[in-house]
């Protein structure tokens, strides 16, 4: 099964505001949440875990590069989730 990404301009507007808030602290919104985009409530769950994850303190820097780690390899491999 391939989950397609869903375009700032194809989603809802609380889903727009996800994406802006996203945009905001990561510099753009990527294909993984653009991906959740399809499920509005899982975005935002995932949005505010990704917050805790890496909100200061939270993890020692060696333990946050994990979840970024595993993010980008799947990206790059091209993995469908």
């Amino acid at each position: 099964m391939w989950i397609e990404p869903v375009d700032r301009e194809q989603v809802a507007p609380v889903v727009r505001g996800l994406y802006d808030a996203i945009q905001r602290q990561t510099g753009r919104a990527s294909d993984f949440f653009k991906m959740l985009g399809n499920k509005p409530d899982l975005l935002r769950a995932f949005n505010q875990l990704y917050g805790v994850v890496w909100a200061e303190g939270n993890l020692r820097s060696g333990r946050r590069s994990w979840p970024t780690c595993a993010c980008r390899s799947s990206t790059a491999q091209r993995l469908r989730y």
